[in-house]
């Protein structure tokens, strides 16, 4: 037995020494040994010694998960592999192969059906195939997200892809328009936990806007988005912006600036909560502060202050808003006459908010004692270079601490004018609901000029701010006049105020334009209504008649009743 242990040392003694001895002259490629034989003497150097074990591709299905979903389109398949050839089928169905593309992102898109179903994936190399699967249940009912201002657009997420466990805290949610700006949250968010929680809906096209130097979120509706999130606004022409909220210089502790890129006019910051955050000029007298904020969004020039409008008691002015027409080259002074009303010397200030290219002031700083007034002249100019187009702003009166603003709209036309226009919008109209159509007659004459033409008309919906609501554009053919009924339907989200309605008619670089008003309210008493108030009226009215005279004869009856009593007592 010692004999034949001790063999077995030798042999496995002289096999080790000549196995790794032999090593020192084999090929050694990276972590690879290749050769057909081993030979050569003993070594003591260290190396490492790499063994690869080949077999079936790795297969992981990251989404969907075993859970519901809200959507049947756009569904997201997300998986992990290092196979080859890559493909995949919904219920045993038709097999769909993953592009070169979709294999390289892992990742591919399908559409399904309401109810619960089963994806299958299999992966192949050249060592086998790899299988993996997941069910899934699509229940459309069970709650709904109105998106399509902004799905599939830039960045924005992709809300299709989530289940409905998902949503109910989902990060690093994106809204972005490509032209406008981006809205991306720091916080999760709750998509089930609106205003109204039990309806089962959440409206993101209504409630939230991103426009031209406008990003807006109502978190009176949506109040699961009121949280911390940075937004870029996209397309800046200022040098140095700062941050307004909901039309004011917004606060350092609410907004931060990150950056601003004037190459490209992108500004960058964050806010701690939603209302509506837009950016202006940082004027040349203000300093540079985290929280400085950025505005804009009128046309007609940079804004100089922003100022919030107070009651103005102890002052009083002439007019109340000024609306002017002008043509291209032309001068128009206007007269603002202040009167001091309060018992002792006031200062004044008057500037423009967004017109400084169209107005000029002559005296913008003056002091009335009590009682006094005083009437400056306000030049307006239509510079030749500047675009035919509506221009509104504000006149801004600043005394004794309050201000009084007083709205401005310029039209300017071109000279010349190949057309006249003219728009009305009937009674009917002069107030409408959001949601409802406002209807308005245009008029198109051709001053006898033109022979039949194709006339481009731009329709801009704009409130008092310069901010534009609505923009269309159509083409009509007119040889001496034209008359029109044009509608626009008002969006959900517009909020309570007047609004301009403007049209602009331009054909071979010259234009001609009309504006009318119109206001926009929460609630109105349609015809039906007030037919119904009607008739409640006059009916409370018959039945008071008729309660009145069946009183009186009553009366009457009794009366003649005493009358007679009497009578008949005299004759006894």
């Amino acid at each position: 037995m010692k004999k034949e242990v001790l063999v077995l040392a030798v042999v496995f003694c002289f096999l080790t020494f000549t196995l790794f001895g032999n090593l020192t002259n084999a090929e050694i490629s990276g972590k690879t040994i290749t050769g057909t034989t081993i030979t050569g003497n003993a070594t003591s150097a260290n190396f490492a010694v790499a063994i690869t074990v080949s077999g079936s591709p790795s297969l992981t299905i990251n989404k969907p998960k075993n859970q519901t979903y809200i959507d049947t389109n756009y569904l997201r398949l997300d998986i992990d592999t290092n196979g080859n050839y890559v493909w995949y089928n919904l219920d045993n169905g038709e097999n769909t192969t993953f592009t070169e593309d979709e294999l390289d992102e892992e990742r591919a898109y399908f559409n399904s059906t309401s109810g619960t179903h089963t994806v299958y994936v299999f992966a192949n190399n050249s060592y086998g195939t790899a299988k993996a699967n997941v069910s899934f249940t699509i229940n459309t009912f069970l709650f709904s997200i109105t998106d399509s201002n902004f799905n599939h657009i830039g960045n924005t997420t992709n809300l299709s892809i989530y289940s409905y466990d998902e949503i109910q805290n989902l990060s690093n949610v994106v809204f972005e328009q490509e032209s406008y700006g981006k809205i991306k949250f720091n916080e999760p968010v709750n998509l089930t936990d609106d205003s109204d929680p039990s309806d089962g809906a959440i409206d993101i096209n209504s409630y939230i806007n991103i426009s031209s130097n406008r990003i807006e979120i109502d978190s009176d509706y949506l109040s699961n988005f009121n949280k911390s999130a940075t937004l870029q606004i996209y397309g800046l022409t200022f040098t140095n912006p700062r941050i307004l909220k909901d039309g004011s210089v917004c606060s350092s502790d609410v907004c931060t600036k990150n950056s601003y890129t004037p190459d490209n006019g992108v500004f960058d910051f964050n806010v701690t909560g939603f209302s509506v955050y837009s950016s202006e000029e940082t004027p040349a007298n203000v300093a540079n502060s985290p929280g400085g904020s950025s505005g804009g969004g009128s046309r007609g020039g940079s804004s100089s202050e922003t100022i919030t409008a107070l009651p103005s008691e102890n002052f009083i002015t002439n007019v109340d808003d000024i609306s002017i027409s002008m043509v291209n080259g032309q001068v128009r002074t206007e007269k603002l006459t202040i009167t001091n009303k309060k018992n002792s010397k006031l200062d004044f200030e008057v500037l423009t908010n967004s017109l400084n290219d169209l107005v000029v002031i002559n005296e913008p700083k003056f002091s009335l004692n009590s009682g006094e007034s005083k009437t400056i002249s306000l030049d307006f100019l239509a510079r030749e270079n500047i675009e035919p187009n509506l221009y509104v702003g504000k006149i801004i009166l600043k005394g004794d601490g309050k201000t009084k603003n007083i709205p401005v709209i310029i039209e300017v036309e071109s000279p010349e004018a190949l057309l006249d226009v003219k728009m009305g919008i009937n009674e009917i109209y002069s107030q409408v609901i959001p949601g409802e159509k406002i209807i308005a007659e245009v008029e198109l004459f051709n001053l006898g000029i033109l022979k039949r033409s194709d006339i481009t008309l731009d329709y801009t919906i704009e409130d008092y701010e310069g901010k534009e609501i609505i923009k269309e554009r159509e083409t009509v053919a007119i040889e001496t006049k034209i008359n029109l009924i044009k509608e626009i339907k008002i969006p959900q989200d517009t909020k309570s105020g007047k609004y301009l309605f403007y049209v602009k008619a331009t054909y071979d670089g010259k234009s001609a334009s009309s504006i009318a008003n119109f206001e926009v309210v929460a609630y109105k008493v349609t015809l039906r209504e007030k037919i119904f108030i009607l008739s409640i009226i006059f009916l409370v009215i018959g039945l008071s008649f008729v309660v009145y005279h069946h009183l009186r004869l009553k009366q009457h009856i009794k009366i003649k009743k005493r009358i007679s009593a009497r009578d008949l007592i005299k004759r006894n």
